[in-house]
């Protein structure tokens, strides 16, 4: 440190080399030019380890999303929530069609990203991670789903509630609203 400037305020910096893992205190004293001293310290933390993955609670991986699932009918497509556990204080990050969205993971270690919009029928991969406050990046973990809706059926005959007599005939319509192909009718009656 260059000692002989007689500055009112004069800026310092000094690198540490080397630092283990963990905390440090730094600690300094100065003399003015009628020798009052101060004496200070500082804590500083070294932290070179990456969180650990986050974890993801909802939706579940592998799962299928329909538009039973949205959270906002007024948006298009369906809104979805993705929820999960992180390390606490880092930061959450998601990855969908190429755009990043962070949240903080609260002090309970849960992060929510809400409004997650999703406007195209089939597979959906989307990559997590988590940083921590010096910039550590956790490994990836994958969130596949599948937005697609299950074939629907309109009874016909009977209407809701009504009676068959003589020789019934059960009626009904079958529909996909993604377009999707019936590949398979099953009937049993008990």
């Amino acid at each position: 440190f260059d000692n002989t400037n007689s500055l009112k305020e004069q800026k310092f910096s000094v690198t540490f080399d080397n630092l283990k893992e963990g905390a440090h205190q730094v600690m300094w004293a100065m003399t003015d030019n009628r020798d009052l001293v101060a004496k200070g310290s500082h804590t500083i933390v070294v932290d070179n380890t990456a969180p650990s993955a986050p974890i993801i609670k909802s939706p579940k991986n592998n799962s299928i999303i329909i538009n039973d699932s949205d959270e906002d009918l007024k948006m298009k497509g369906i809104q979805i929530s993705i929820s999960g556990k992180a390390e606490a204080g880092t930061f959450a990050n998601i990855v969908l069609d190429g755009q990043t969205l962070t949240t903080k993971v609260s002090l309970l270690g849960e992060f929510t990203f809400s409004g997650i919009t999703i406007d195209k029928i089939g597979k959906k991969n989307m990559q997590l991670f988590v940083v921590d406050e010096v910039g550590n990046k956790s490994s990836t973990t994958d969130l596949i789903f599948i937005y697609n809706n299950p074939p629907q059926i309109t009874f016909i005959n009977p209407k809701p509630f009504g009676a068959l007599s003589g020789k019934p005939v059960l009626s009904w319509n079958i529909t996909d609203i993604d377009g999707d192909t019936i590949k398979n009718i099953e009937l049993s009656f008990k």
